[in-house]
């Protein structure tokens, strides 16, 4: 009986394993954000599979359209992730993020007019979507226009105080605009608001602008109040 038991135990967890194994297997495991940061064809494959899927609900296609297309970004093949943003948004009215997206390949592609237009869309959609006024901020920066840079990413961080890139870009923005003092006041906020979710190149970015920018704009700053 026992031994009976233990078997059919046994086949039960052999059984378990494969339909493990299975739902690994599944286009929506692969088809995620995560995949796409480090494996970005293979993310692309998998969405590909979900998006082309009759039985996949219509907002399901879009979030995988969504997520391909910024698997194309990142490969830098505009076309194809400006032609998945579109069709994405076309079957989900409702989520900010994908003109969003749309706008920063307008940036790319220094399209200052239809970029502007992606992020008043987005803030349309939902006026509480920081990363629609990080997108309208950084087509403003682009074209010299600081302090209209400068106050839709006080917009950002009224919304995100805790993204320590909001803070960043705005440094970089008061560092083109000459305002030395506050870019220091800045990037010392954004320092201390660095966390173990950061990305490896935000951590190296940050690394840079510390030996290269701060410490000597600190040294000069220090040297006029003793002066």
């Amino acid at each position: 009986m026992t031994k009976n038991l233990a078997h059919v135990l046994f086949a039960a967890c052999l059984c378990l394993g494969a339909s493990e194994s299975k739902a690994q297997e599944k286009p929506e495991a692969n088809c995620s954000v995560t995949v796409m940061r480090n494996t970005p064809q293979a993310a692309i494959d998998a969405c590909s599979t979900l998006a082309n899927s009759p039985d996949v609900a219509v907002l399901a296609k879009a979030e995988a359209l969504k997520t391909r297309g910024r698997a194309f970004f990142s490969l830098d093949r505009l076309d194809a992730a400006a032609a998945d943003f579109k069709l994405a948004a076309l079957l989900n009215h409702h989520d900010p993020e994908i003109p969003v997206r749309s706008g920063w390949i307008a940036v790319q592609r220094r399209e200052l007019v239809q970029g502007v237009a992606f992020a008043t869309k987005a803030i349309g959609i939902d006026p509480r979507f920081a990363r629609a006024y990080d997108l309208m901020a950084a087509l403003l920066h682009g074209v010299g226009r600081y302090d209209a840079a400068l106050a839709a990413y006080d917009k950002a961080i009224s919304i995100a105080p805790g993204d320590p890139q909001f803070h960043f870009n705005r440094y970089k923005v008061l560092v083109a605009a000459g305002r030395n003092d506050e870019a220091l006041h800045e990037a010392d906020v954004m320092l201390a608001l660095q966390g173990p979710e950061m990305s490896e190149s935000q951590v190296v970015t940050y690394d840079t602008l510390i030996s290269t920018s701060l410490e000597p704009a600190r040294a000069g700053r220090d040297a006029r109040l003793h002066a």
